[in-house]
């Protein structure tokens, strides 16, 4: 904690959990995002434009997404799932083949 705010950082303290507080907060929301594709319920594109005009987001869930890495945030949500059993941490299969493949949400 010294060296973090020695070098201007605010610290948030959390117990050693999966997700910490942000993972646990953001993940499930930008697994929500990808479930909606998955289900045809918008394009990635609309969410995302709905997110930032509707919602004043910077970008949109799926842009921050592939930012983070499809590959991180499946394993963020496998572990938090494994840990808690909670079906917000369920990894869906498109956020999977994604990761796997390579392949971003938005282009």
């Amino acid at each position: 904690m010294a060296v973090a705010r020695g070098l201007g950082r605010e610290v948030v303290r959390c117990p050693d959990r999966p997700g910490f507080l942000a993972g646990a907060l953001l993940y499930p929301h930008l697994g929500d995002a990808v479930r909606m594709v998955q289900d045809g319920y918008a394009t990635a594109a609309d969410i995302d434009t709905e997110m930032t005009l509707g919602c004043g987001y910077p970008r949109g869930p799926l842009r921050m997404l592939d930012a983070i890495g499809a590959p991180r945030v499946l394993a963020g949500l496998t572990a938090m799932h494994a840990r808690y059993g909670d079906p917000a941490f369920a990894p869906m299969p498109l956020l999977a083949e994604h990761a796997a493949a390579g392949i971003a949400f938005r282009t």
